[in-house]
């Protein structure tokens, strides 16, 4: 199915909610751009409060904590005081408690790898694979193209199907300038998040997640390595 195809078969959906409409031609990083400059404003508001101010960081109280830190630790210095090999008992017990508790949870995730892996995968389709999206939040890089890029290069999923995105936050000079010498593929695009009142990377990828186009979306830190298949 041709473009001109595809837009006459969607034109009269379309009329009835934004009017008389014409087709042009544009790329994806100037349509992301476009998206951005009407939407970016209530993209980034929505990324600061999409979940509940309890479960958030945008009401945390540095004051607040340096307080409760300094009364914690005062009462460990007490605790030192008044009877040291007790306060090295407990936090030996503590980090026994804690290491055993991460070896079983490593543990049950090796077992349950090992029963869900399919022992005779069939060939699969491209026609019939996802679209998967990837967000890559980005902060103070300065060499993307020397390792990123070249471990990205190596992944063997249809390049049509991957959407990886590189979210940076709008006053990042060095990652913008460094972005700015690199060559992205057409696969990859940034997304620049704009500042607000909080600068996270959870509101980071909140802010990237409506430009995401694929299905399947996920995320990678940049020093992530993903396994080429």
């Amino acid at each position: 199915m041709t473009t001109d195809t595809r837009f006459a078969a969607a034109r009269p959906d379309l009329e009835p909610v934004f009017g008389r409409i014409r087709m042009a031609i544009t790329t994806e990083a100037k349509l992301t751009d476009a998206i951005a400059t009407l939407h970016g404003p209530g993209f980034a508001a929505d990324a600061e409060t999409c979940v509940p101010a309890a479960e958030s960081c945008r009401t945390w109280d540095a004051a607040r904590t340096a307080r409760l830190a300094l009364v914690m630790a005062l009462a460990i210095m007490a605790c030192a005081v008044l009877d040291l090999g007790a306060l090295i008992i407990a936090v030996t017990l503590w980090a026994m408690v804690v290491l055993a508790a991460t070896t079983l949870l490593k543990a049950a995730a090796v077992i349950i790898g090992m029963r869900a892996r399919p022992r005779d995968p069939r060939p699969v389709a491209e026609a019939d694979l996802p679209v998967i999206t990837m967000l890559i939040p980005l902060y103070r890089e300065t060499a993307i193209a020397s390792h990123l890029l070249v471990r990205l290069a190596a992944l063997r999923y249809p390049r049509a199907l991957l959407d990886v995105c590189l979210v940076l936050e709008q006053d990042d000079a060095t990652t913008r300038a460094t972005l700015a010498r690199t060559r992205l593929p057409g696969w990859i695009r940034a997304i620049i998040v704009p500042p607000g009142q909080v600068k996270t990377k959870p509101r980071a990828l909140n802010y990237a997640l409506p430009f995401a186009r694929g299905s399947i979306i996920g995320v990678w830190d940049a020093e992530d390595a993903p396994a080429p298949d």
